[in-house]
């Protein structure tokens, strides 16, 4: 997958900042044994708890790609790298995933999505430039629902009034009937990036926060709670591919926030040959 530079360059302009995001893309993989030696006790019991097999496949996979991804620059086994879900709402382990004990200074940061046959991986880290503190980042991706052709399914609409204000509401009724399930699902992916990003998750009101409408460039535009959230958020729209819709967003720590020369590179990948490499060997060996 080509480059995404989020950043208009000439030749007098040079960013100050230069954060690096790499998406991982992968598809679920079918054989629990190739994910299960990298999960701990405590992410076994949430791949346990899960009903589905489809969606104990889904954690296990991106569980098991973010470990290959770190492990493999911090020289470590995928079972050796910790993530740390805590929520910092409830204390339980569904929060944003960060990497600890890493023999880096400053881990990357690191968000995580799955819906349908997506699995998707976001490494994101200052590459140029110092900054107080790492940038942190969000990442979703929401699969179309089958029927999204003949407009919202009725068991959105509850949602659609919890997440969108009056305002993105009255923008998506007024989409064509076909485009209205995605120009919903381009909402909720968005906003759904800046509270991953800023460690809230579904916590926090998707109301509270206003977004660029379908088809304009993914912007924070304004946030209740948070006035000055805008400053510190940069998104990006991602290419999952057909069916589906994608968004991801960086939360700049607070010294970089009123500098505009902040450039966010983002490179999509697909993660299919580093999971068929992982099941070739045994979990032990992968190490760097």
């Amino acid at each position: 997958m080509r480059a995404t530079d989020t950043t208009f360059w000439n030749s007098d302009w040079y960013p100050e900042t230069v954060v690096e995001c790499h998406v991982w893309w992968a598809a679920p993989l079918t054989d629990p044994h190739a994910y299960l030696p990298a999960l701990d006790t405590t992410e076994r019991a949430r791949h346990d708890a899960y009903q589905r097999e489809e969606d104990r496949a889904r954690f296990g996979t991106a569980r098991l790609l973010a470990k290959l991804l770190l492990g493999r620059e911090a020289g470590l086994p995928p079972a050796e790298v910790e993530l740390d879900a805590t929520c910092r709402e409830c204390g339980r382990p569904h929060g944003r995933p960060v990497p600890v004990g890493l023999p880096a200074t400053r881990p990357p940061a690191l968000s995580l999505s799955h819906s349908g046959d997506r699995v998707v991986v976001a490494v994101a880290r200052t590459v140029q430039g110092a900054l107080s503190a790492e940038v942190t980042v969000g990442v979703d991706v929401e699969r179309l629902p089958p029927e999204h052709a003949l407009g919202l399914p009725p068991t959105l609409d509850g949602v659609l009034a919890a997440s969108l204000d009056e305002e993105e509401r009255r923008i998506v009724g007024e989409l064509p009937e076909a485009d209205r399930c995605a120009g919903f699902l381009t909402y909720w992916t968005r906003k759904e990036a800046v509270l991953k990003a800023t460690g809230e998750g579904l916590t926090a009101p998707m109301r509270r926060l206003r977004v660029s409408r379908p088809g304009d460039r993914p912007r924070l535009l304004r946030r209740e709670d948070v006035p000055d959230g805008p400053r510190r958020i940069r998104m990006a729209e991602l290419r999952p591919g057909p069916g589906y819709t994608a968004a991801l967003a960086v939360l700049l720590p607070e010294d970089a926030a009123d500098g505009w020369r902040v450039d966010l590179r983002i490179v999509e990948r697909s993660a299919e040959r580093v999971l068929a490499y992982a099941a070739q060997r045994p979990m032990a060996t992968l190490v760097g």
